[in-house]
Parts: C-alpha cells; structure tokens; sequence
C-alpha cells in the first residue's frame, strides 16, 4: 500500500503540479508576505493516512515563513522565483531556484524567505496521518 501511495505522490511530481512546504506552521513570530492556498485536499484509504493536501504558497517578494515547524511529510517544487531555506536544526541553508524539488524533515524547525526579484511559487503535497489536528498546515 505504501509503495502505491509512493507511485502516486511520484507521479504527481512527474505531472509538473507539483510541491513545496507549507509547513504546519507552529511559528515562533508573526511571518508575512505569503499566502498559502490549499488547492484540494484528497481522502486516503492506507490505514495510517487520512489525507494528502496540495497547497500553492505565493511569496510576496522579501515575504518569508519564519522559524516553522513541519508536523506533516511533505514534498516541495518552486515553480516559479527564488527561495532560501534554512533548517534551524541542522543549520544548513539552500538556495532553491525554478524546478527545485525538496522534503522539508518533519519535526525540524525552519524559515522559507524569498530572496528573489519577484514573486516566488512554491506547490506542497502534504502527507496527513489519522489523528494529526485538522487546522494545521
């Protein structure tokens, strides 16, 4: 069952309407600049799913998430900008650019900051266990 989940979430990417993390967001401060946009969000029948949600977060420029904790199993793709990403808990940054393709480690504490020109798009599939909080992104 979870190879299939995976062949699923694998084609999603290979589509091109792909991710990026809009983490449950458990935010030390205020972040502004962004708007995150669930697109849709799909039951699952794997025992230990209850749902995957597609979220398109728009970065206004400089707008950033700041120092989140990410509480689902994502998968992330810029489409669209620049962003830097910085995981607080193993203090490594990246620079992602128009077709990155990332997983953001649950549990870990980050801060997504565009750091382009323009407007920055990032799309995120969001793995929903049973029993995760319903408002949490």
């Amino acid at each position: 069952m979870l190879s299939r989940l995976t062949s699923i979430v694998t084609s999603f990417l290979a589509a091109g309407a792909i991710i990026f993390a809009l983490s449950t967001a458990n935010a030390d401060e205020t972040s502004e600049g962004f708007e995150p946009i669930v697109i849709a969000e799909y039951s699952s029948k794997l025992p230990n799913l209850e749902m995957v949600r597609y979220v398109k977060v728009v970065f206004q420029p400089g707008g950033k998430m700041d120092n989140i904790e990410i509480v689902h199993e994502e998968y992330c793709r810029l489409s669209q900008g620049q962003l830097t990403h910085t995981n607080h808990t193993t203090s490594i940054t990246d620079v992602f650019t128009v077709g990155a393709l990332w997983s953001p480690p649950k549990g870990h504490r980050h801060t997504v900051t565009n750091t382009g020109d323009g407007v920055a798009i990032m799309w995120v599939y969001q793995l929903i266990e049973k029993g995760a909080k319903k408002g949490e992104m």
